[in-house]
C-alpha cells in the first residue's frame, strides 16, 4: 500500500476519547466509521474501563449526537432526536 494511501486510510479513522476532568483519566479506541452505534458502544467500553459513569458529560461536536441548527446567528448545536431518546432513556441529562 502506498504512502498516501496508508495516511488517508488513517484519516478516516474515528477515534472517541473520554477523559475524566478530576483524575485525568483517558480511554480512546479506534473505529472504521462514526455512526450511534460506534457512539454507545465507545461509551460502554469507556464505562467499563472508568469503573462507572460520569454525573456530566460534554460532547465536542460529535456528527452522530448533534445536529447544527440552521439558524441567522448560525453557531448553535441540537443534540439528534434519536441520541437524545436513547439518552434520556438511560437516565442522563441534557444541559
Amino acid at each position: 500500500m502506498s504512502r498516501s494511501k496508508l495516511l488517508a486510510y488513517f484519516r478516516s479513522l474515528k477515534w472517541p476519547i473520554f477523559a475524566i476532568t478530576y483524575s485525568r483519566k483517558c480511554f480512546t479506541a479506534v473505529y472504521q466509521r462514526e455512526t450511534l452505534e460506534m457512539v454507545f458502544d465507545a461509551h460502554d467500553r469507556a464505562f467499563a474501563f472508568f469503573g462507572g459513569v460520569p454525573l456530566r458529560m460534554v460532547y465536542d461536536n460529535l456528527k452522530s449526537v448533534v445536529e447544527p441548527v440552521q439558524a441567522s446567528g448560525g453557531g448553535e448545536l441540537l443534540t439528534s432526536m434519536i441520541a437524545r431518546h436513547i439518552f434520556l432513556h438511560l437516565g442522563w441529562i441534557f444541559l
